[in-house]
């Protein structure tokens, strides 16, 4: 509500918006936040299922009869955890944040790419609902992170004009996504990297 209250003033000052952490959020809100055009800073990599974790939140907000019963597809929880599918259809702007390095001193780039598509760790799938798709997640890792932070003229995307920052892999991700293979993301790795149009990384051999 609050800030639906300043939007017509940061529109005004051409400043996003944005929420990050977003861990739970009722249907109403997720719609909300849709309509506002709010950009939401999801860490993807949580969107995976970590039993220990969620053993210690589940149980305080649904109510679980037993270890077997903790991932019950009817749960609250399980219906509106990371809601990156609802909020981007809403017209929510998703974008990819790391924590690092609180949660791990490698941001893990690629991990949190696969978690965005697969949210599974090969036996549970975590809201599987609020699963997106290789292009839309690929947009939360470049143009949308330049959107939020104003620099979208300069970075996010390849274009005539902008800076030329640009990272090759080992590995073509979107063909993963496209056949199947989501759950090989994670093991990509960079082979070169050329930042302002200097290529200050190159993988010997390549």
């Amino acid at each position: 509500d609050e800030l639906g209250k300043v939007k017509n003033i940061a529109d005004g000052k051409h400043t996003s918006q944005s929420l990050a952490h977003v861990q739970i959020a009722h249907p109403s809100d997720q719609k909300r936040i849709g309509e506002l055009g709010i950009a939401v800073v999801f860490t993807f990599v949580w969107a995976n299922p970590s039993f220990q974790y969620e053993m210690m939140v589940i149980p305080f907000i649904d109510e679980v009869d037993g270890i077997e019963d903790l991932y019950n597809p009817d749960h609250y929880y399980m219906q509106n955890v990371y809601p990156a599918g609802s909020i981007h259809e809403a017209g929510g702007m998703l974008v990819n944040g790391s924590d690092a390095p609180v949660g791990s001193r490698d941001p893990m780039p690629f991990s949190s790419l696969q978690a965005a598509l697969y949210r599974s760790d090969g036996e549970v799938i975590l809201n599987p609902d609020q699963r997106i798709d290789i292009h839309t997640a690929i947009e939360s890792f470049t143009i949308n992170g330049a959107r939020v932070m104003g620099h979208d003229d300069q970075v996010g995307s390849i274009e005539v004009g902008k800076k030329a920052d640009i990272i090759a892999l080992s590995q073509n991700i979107v063909r993963l996504a496209e056949s199947g293979a989501t759950n090989q993301i994670s093991d990509t790795t960079v082979t070169l990297t050329v930042f302002d149009g200097e290529v200050i990384f190159e993988e010997p051999g390549i």
